[in-house]
């Protein structure tokens, strides 16, 4: 590899970290707008698309955090009215997560900032490059996730 190739290369990381707190920026401002945060609304859109309710525990490990920061938030939002807990169909000794009509509401805010967000973003691009885009990225993704897929199979 030439140093040309090198240096377009190693201006990946920086500008991938660069964009990442650009919309990390962006969507944290929307997100205050409705009071909301990148964890409350990541908990609306599990419990919103899930067919099923779901245990806490569930929840915990489908956001990747830990069940006691999960426990605060479930019990400052089920306060608030955005989600209940009941007692599992399934099984009785479970306990569920629920949208309310409230948190269903809240949710719809929260897509409706997502759209926003991601015009906002790719208002520059044609059709064709917006998918190129979301393909590139999640093959970014995927590779990282194989990845740590791979490590945590050696350390184990």
């Amino acid at each position: 590899m030439d140093l040309k190739s090198q240096t377009e290369a190693c201006d990946l990381f920086p500008l991938l970290n660069q964009l990442a707190h650009c919309v990390r920026q962006r969507v944290s401002d929307a997100y205050a707008s409705i009071q909301m945060n990148e964890t409350r609304a990541g908990i609306l859109k599990v419990l919103g698309n899930q067919s099923a309710n779901i245990t806490q525990k569930e929840l915990s490990q489908a956001l990747c955090l830990s069940e006691s920061n999960i426990c605060g938030l479930v019990e400052r939002m089920r306060e608030e009215g955005l989600i209940i807990r009941c007692r599992s169909i399934v099984d009785r000794r479970k306990s569920v997560l629920r949208l309310t009509d409230a948190g269903s509401s809240r949710l719809a805010e929260v897509l409706k900032l997502h759209q926003q967000c991601e015009q906002q973003l790719t208002q520059k691009f044609t059709e064709r490059e917006s998918r190129e885009y979301v393909l590139i990225l999640s093959r970014i993704l995927i590779s990282l996730s194989a990845e740590d897929g791979q490590q945590s199979r050696r350390v184990a």
